[in-house]
């Protein structure tokens, strides 16, 4: 991944770079992220950090790994995925009042954040999955359904291949052909466009709006590890 070098603004002032930190006791970690420039945002749970990324931009992670291991583990998943794409100091929490351990280099990862612009983090988990489906459209006073592939989940949406063009803002319905349930859901188009190197398949991002109770649950224990799913009705 790309990454940027500071820019001064107009008073020669560092650019803030937000790091979310993971951690029990906040201040075994203040003296080390004292660093001009840096804004440590402290969460005491895996489920708060991702709540936090949701309006968050970050530059970084420092992560305690017993409070990462003892996630669940679609979440825990998610947050070894963030660990690829940004700064990563990873640590141990502190024992009997003593400093937390950490597995890197403080002042290494430091570096790293000062030469990391902030930029959003995928807040929720997302799994790769192989299901069928039907998106409903309005069409010139119609109804137009069109076979789509949904390639991946997460708690609010996924990502279909279809292989007609649609645009972001428009609403629909879908309907997942392998649920007990396949009454249509309403669901919104978040972004349309080519995905993947190889195929270069078109895809749209959809966004569920108002599933069913039941369809909630079982694509949940089905596909979250039992993960609730938003937008139901």
């Amino acid at each position: 991944m790309q990454k940027a070098h500071d820019t001064p603004g107009d008073g020669g002032e560092e650019l803030t770079r937000p790091v979310l930190v993971l951690a029990g006791r906040p201040q075994d970690y203040a003296d080390d992220l004292a660093v001009p420039g840096l804004a440590p945002l402290y969460v005491p749970d895996v489920a708060e950090l991702l709540d936090r990324l949701a309006g968050q931009p970050v530059s970084g992670f420092v992560l305690e790994m017993d409070k990462v291991l003892h996630a669940p583990a679609l979440e825990r998943g998610h947050l070894f995925e963030l660990a690829e794409a940004f700064p990563l100091l990873r640590a141990r929490g502190a024992r009997q009042g003593g400093p937390p351990v950490y597995l890197d280099d403080p002042r290494d990862f430091v570096a790293e954040v000062r030469g990391f612009d902030p930029r959003p983090a995928r807040h929720v988990p997302r799994v790769p999955v192989l299901l069928h489906a039907l998106l409903t459209r309005r069409s010139g006073g119609g109804e137009q359904t069109l076979p789509a592939t949904i390639l991946d989940l997460s708690a609010c949406g996924g990502a279909l291949n279809c292989e007609t063009e649609f645009a972001p803002g428009e609403e629909l319905f879908l309907s997942v052909l392998e649920l007990s349930d396949p009454e249509p859901m309403p669901a919104l188009i978040c972004w349309s466009g080519l995905r993947g190197r190889a195929t270069c398949r078109r895809c749209v991002g959809v966004r569920f709006l108002g599933m069913r109770p039941g369809q909630a649950e079982e694509l949940g224990q089905r596909f979250l590890g039992g993960s609730p799913f938003s937008g139901t009705s």
